[in-house]
């Protein structure tokens, strides 16, 4: 596993994802459907390279399909397990756009910020589309219901912010391209 930079991922950086995943296992158990992906991929997204960006996010979603079937008790139905795979797509769309190549070099907060927006927009633009193919109340996308899920992904993406800038304060080795999220 590699950094953003192509550098070799040491102990410290997988200590950083194996703590993120916790935070995706208690986000997951405490808020059920309502997981901050969106967060979580902008997060993964602004630490890691593609291909550990990617298995976070993976890992996370299987994290909370297994927490929901297993721990929640979701319905065992063929909706409920077609909207989960709805979600692991929106999961990776949201990664897709919390990664863009103009933010590179722009300053943490820009760059954490449109980087959110971004990764929120595409989740629920892909959950939104899913809704052509799977049966949905028309409620689950009025203005309230999703202004609602980006203030709790908001509140989600300070508390892995806070986490990944406790990570870098205290020796993890993360950064976009050698910059710390310490130095913003």
């Amino acid at each position: 596993m590699s950094d953003r930079g192509g550098n070799s991922v040491g102990t410290e950086q997988a200590v950083f994802g194996a703590g993120f995943i916790a935070i995706a296992f208690l986000f997951s158990y405490g808020l059920a459907c309502v997981t901050p992906f969106a967060a979580l991929a902008t997060i993964a997204g602004r630490s890691f390279n593609r291909t550990a960006a990617a298995a976070i996010v993976i890992v996370a979603w299987l994290l909370n399909q297994a927490v929901g079937y297993g721990l929640l008790d979701y319905p065992r139905t063929w909706d409920s397990f077609a909207w989960g795979g709805a979600i692991g797509i929106a999961s990776l769309g949201g990664l897709a756009l919390a990664r863009p190549p103009l933010l590179e070099k722009a300053p943490q907060p820009l760059a954490i910020s449109a980087a959110f927006v971004g990764a929120f927009c595409a989740y629920e633009a892909t959950l939104y589309a899913a809704t052509w193919f799977l049966p949905s109340e028309p409620v689950a996308f009025a203005l309230p219901v999703v202004a609602e899920v980006f203030v709790m992904n908001a509140l989600a993406l300070a508390i892995l912010t806070l986490a990944r800038w406790l990570a870098v304060k205290f020796g993890t080795r993360i950064g976009v391209r050698g910059a710390s999220i310490a130095s913003a």
